[in-house]
């Protein structure tokens, strides 16, 4: 055969056997017959009972008063069903409720608050429960401190403040801060400054402070009041301030000790010793020496019966000057408090350390003649004293020695008994309106002064200071004084 005969067979064998397209679908088949019914499924288990709805709280808006005023507390609740006023309780004092139903998922309640209220947060019991809120009183008076004060105060420790009125509250006729309990009260507060603020438009809303603790004042919380409307009306002013048990450390006459105020300012309660009194017509001189730092000083008399609280400091306002001893003729007898404190630092890591000392100062009898005297340090001052009475004539000549720098200046006072039969020390005088004397008035040796009938017989007393209490020391003086 032929061989190329035999390849062109087999190519047309192979086209031959190739697929062709698909063809169209046949018809479908018979359906076959229904399968048999399946079996009846286990029977199931009853299903549990729907939850019972329970009345509950869900919302509470408002929830403030103001002392001697009104509010309103609005209630919703969900399926509360209410129909009847359900009974609403507190047990803070001085406020009454009462509850009206507006619908039964809603309630209203009217709070009412008494004038004198304390402010605080008041708790609402509705059976057992408790509602949600609590209620803010909101006093009819607080008193806040100044910045960089806090409770609690040290006995001695100065403050400043304000009270601050809620609305509604304020002040008409005559006003005062009363800071007793009581009227017969012990005065544990002395205030330096009162003013009121407030304006044209809304008033007084608040009376600004300035002051200090009485240095003997129990260690607790004090509760004022700022009386108004000439005096028909109270505003209470709870939790004024706190005071901390802090006693003072006891500083004796002719005694000194090294402190620090590393902790705050030094208090130091002035005896005799022992705890004895410092008696009336004694002059005491307390200082402070090996200071760095600017000294702030104060003496304080606490109140006792009917006699006020005194207050005596470094700063000599009549002088204008300030230097670092207090010097005073104690008024009355009793317990005197010295409080050392430091002003503005000008500069980190100042040493707050330094000496305290008291002393009494001995009065010299003015005998008429020429007496040399020295001022030892800025603030020192000599005294001299002399009995005078009516026809007599006082007279005085005060000259600083040759080339000393002093420039002197006179204070005067006088012990007498008023017709009451009390004794008084150091009563202040004043000559030409000026309470400290100067230039003319330092020499009066020649025309003197007629003493009054009227003054009655007396002690006449004169200190003797330099003008420029923040100079140096050891300025010379002499002194001629007496009576004909």
């Amino acid at each position: 055969m032929n061989k190329s005969f035999l390849t062109l067979f087999v190519s047309a064998a192979l086209v031959a056997c190739a697929p062709g397209q698909d063809g169209a679908d046949g018809a479908a088949g018979m359906q076959g017959t229904a399968g048999g019914q399946g079996e009846t499924g286990a029977v199931g288990n009853n299903g549990a009972d729907a939850p019972a709805r329970v009345g509950n709280i869900v919302s509470v808006t408002g929830g403030s008063v103001v002392a001697g005023g009104t509010a309103q507390m609005h209630v919703i609740g969900q399926y509360t069903e209410w129909t009847e006023a359900p009974v609403i309780t507190t047990e803070y004092e001085g406020l009454s409720l009462a509850v009206a139903i507006n619908s039964p998922v809603s309630m209203t309640i009217t709070i009412s608050a008494a004038a004198d209220v304390r402010g605080g947060e008041a708790n609402l019991l509705m059976g057992e429960l408790q509602l949600p809120k609590t209620i803010v009183v909101i006093p009819a008076a607080s008193f806040v401190y100044d910045e960089e004060q806090s409770n609690p105060l040290r006995p001695g420790e100065t403050f400043s403040g304000t009270i601050v009125f809620a609305p509604g509250f304020g002040l008409a006729g005559q006003s005062g801060v009363k800071t007793s309990e009581g009227e017969d009260g012990p005065q544990d507060v002395l205030f330096t400054s009162i003013s009121i603020e407030g304006s044209q438009d809304l008033g007084p809303t608040g009376i600004a402070l300035e002051g200090f603790i009485s240095p003997s004042a129990p260690a607790g919380v004090m509760n004022w009041r700022v009386e108004t409307r000439n005096g028909t009306q109270t505003i209470p002013v709870y939790g004024a301030v706190e005071v901390s048990d802090s006693p003072a450390v006891e500083l004796t006459l002719g005694g000194n000790l090294d402190a620090s105020l590393d902790n705050g300012f030094a208090l130091y309660k002035l005896t005799r010793g022992e705890g004895a009194l410092i008696n009336a017509g004694t002059v005491l001189r307390a200082e402070v020496q090996n200071a760095a730092f600017p000294v702030v000083m104060s003496i304080t008399l606490p109140a006792s019966g009917d006699d006020q609280a005194m207050l005596w400091s470094n700063e000599d306002t009549a002088l204008d000057a300030t230097s670092n001893t207090i010097e005073l003729l104690a008024p009355r007898t009793g317990v005197y408090f010295l409080s050392v404190n430091h002003g503005e630092l000008e500069e980190e890591g100042v040493a707050l350390t330094f000496n305290a000392s008291v002393e009494q100062v001995q009065i010299m009898m003015a005998s008429g003649q020429e007496q040399a005297v020295t001022i030892a340090r800025p603030g020192h001052g000599a005294w001299f004293a002399r009995g005078v009475a009516a026809g007599q004539t006082l007279f005085w000549d005060i000259d600083p020695a040759d080339e000393s720098d002093a420039t002197p200046a006179l204070y005067s006072f006088r012990n007498y008994t008023d017709e009451d039969g009390n004794d008084i020390f150091g009563g202040g005088l004043s000559f030409g309106g000026d309470a400290v004397l100067s230039g003319y008035w330092l020499g009066r040796y020649g025309q003197g002064i007629a003493w009054p009938e009227s003054w009655g017989e007396s002690v006449f007393i004169w200190r003797i200071v330099d003008a420029n209490l923040g100079g140096g020391g050891g300025y010379d003086m002499t002194f001629t004084g007496g009576v004909r």
